[in-house]
């Protein structure tokens, strides 16, 4: 009986690093980036299973021994790791730190916020951007969770004319904003101008994410160019940008379009952008949807989407037992067991930024978004301006991240004026003051301890404050002046 249970021990570990194998293989952008790479998530786990199917060959007394020490290693190890993972997963969203000094702040949570709205009769709606559409699938890839007439729908954009709750800084009131007639943040009726002079892609920050309307770098260069669109969209990479252009910019055919390059994250959204073979065909293909006139479209399935997350956004407020893991949280959340990541995160071994972000194929398939984008404005007669912003974790050492945004910045940068592009580098901007995280909002951030203690400090890592839209704002504008002149 003994032995039989070490065979299966023997066996279980070996099918186990084999589907690790496949796992890593299937998901390669992410781990396949140099010779550690390949030596931690190819060699180890092949390794491994090698030996524990060789060890079906050892001495009966000595193959029970291994079998032993792997189980009672094993079994805590994973154990522990599967509350961690489920309890994050399932669990309550984490408690907004309590801020001294807050007097006088609107204290209601996001449901409280959400439902008062509603009461006055206003038509509020959550903030949703266009790679939340995104399923994960069996074989890698993402699709979009929308069809229409049997054919995949990707909305780039929101609801029309809607108020959206965007969120709350800490220690302040709700922000919303009002969408135009396409759901984007711009004042409503913009989209009647006769002629557009410029025109903003980017992410969250272009958006406006987490500052009164009004406020954001985009609304502020709008005083000096009235006739500026915001096609911003939280969480956009260059690729749902490269979308937005091509659906949007023919149409309008404004003479500046403002591609805006995040540091923070856009290198790893277009990891993820990558295996979404829908968006991917703007880039290889001829592939739109003509989404100007699919409004009404767009309005009905967002208006589900909406309210379905406000009844499980009540059911979580009101104590009920909400089971939301789809199957994407399912996979994500067996893969994190199988790493041993929430454990490892303890420790100080994992990290949220991928090396594989800053293989050479990753910035020569940014390259080549930039070149279709810039292709694209040129046949109107437009000229694409490359804005990079820079992270504002790059300015705290204590995260380590600072060589990371280093290379990120070299590799992006020099791609960028190899296409000739003019460029406006705000991280040159910046950095010419003495505190260069002053320009960004704070908010919490947890370190853990070697023995897994979290302490939590209040940061300037999150998008710029008003501070820095301003700066941000005067810098682009001037930039803009020098290029008419």
């Amino acid at each position: 009986m003994a032995l039989k249970l070490a065979n299966a021990v023997f066996c279980l570990v070996g099918i186990f690093f084999s589907l690790l194998l496949i796992h890593y293989v299937l998901d390669y952008q992410k781990h396949l980036y140099g010779t550690l790479s390949i030596l931690a998530y190819y060699v180890m786990p092949t390794s491994l299973a090698a030996m524990a199917f060789v060890g079906l060959t050892l001495k009966p007394s000595l193959r029970i021994n291994i079998a032993l020490m792997v189980f009672f290693c094993a079994v805590p190890a994973y154990a522990i790791e599967s509350v961690l993972a489920i309890s994050k997963t399932l669990g309550p969203p984490p408690a907004d730190p309590v801020i001294p000094d807050a007097a006088n702040v609107n204290p209601r949570s996001g449901f409280e916020e959400f439902k008062a709205l509603r009461d006055r009769g206003i038509d509020v709606i959550p903030r949703m951007s266009p790679y939340q559409w995104a399923v994960l699938q069996l074989d890698g890839t993402r699709r979009s969770r929308f069809t229409v007439g049997g054919v995949e729908f990707w909305p780039l954009g929101s609801m029309a004319n809607r108020r959206v709750l965007m969120c709350r800084n800490l220690g302040e009131s709700w922000i919303t904003h009002e969408t135009d007639e396409h759901g984007f943040n711009n004042p409503q009726g913009i989209w009647r101008a006769p002629a557009f002079e410029v025109l903003a892609l980017g992410d969250s920050q272009t958006y406006g994410e987490c500052v009164p309307p009004g406020r954001n770098y985009v609304a502020l260069i709008r005083k000096a160019y009235p006739r500026m669109l915001n096609l911003g969209m939280r969480g956009n990479g260059p690729a749902l940008m490269l979308a937005s252009l091509r659906e949007y910019g023919p149409v309008i055919k404004p003479k500046y379009v403002l591609w805006v390059f995040a540091e923070l994250g856009d290198m790893s959204e277009l990891l993820n952008e990558r295996t979404m073979p829908f968006v991917m065909q703007y880039l290889y293909g001829s592939h739109i949807q003509e989404l100007l006139g699919r409004q009404a479209d767009i309005d009905r399935l967002l208006r589900e989407v909406a309210e379905e997350r406000m009844k499980k956004w009540e059911a979580v407020e009101t104590g009920q037992r909400v089971n939301t893991v789809d199957r994407a949280k399912a996979i994500n959340l067996v893969l994190q067991v199988a790493k041993l990541w929430n454990i490892r995160q303890r420790f100080g071994l994992a990290v949220n930024t991928y090396p594989g972000e800053l293989r050479d194929e990753n910035f020569d398939l940014l390259a080549a978004v930039l070149k279709k984008a810039h292709d694209e404005t040129v046949s109107w007669g437009g000229t694409m301006v490359f804005i990079y912003t820079p992270s504002p974790q790059r300015y705290l050492p204590e995260l380590g991240q600072t060589d990371y945004y280093n290379r990120v910045h070299a590799e992006v940068m020099k791609r960028a004026l190899r296409l000739g592009l003019p460029v406006i580098d705000l991280r040159k901007t910046l950095e010419s003051s003495p505190a260069p995280g002053g320009y960004f909002l704070k908010l919490p951030f947890t370190f853990y301890s070697f023995w897994g203690r979290p302490r939590t400090e209040i940061l300037p890592i999150g998008h710029f404050n008003e501070e820095g839209h301003d700066v941000v704002a005067r810098t682009i504008v001037q930039a803009l002046a020098r290029l008419s002149k």
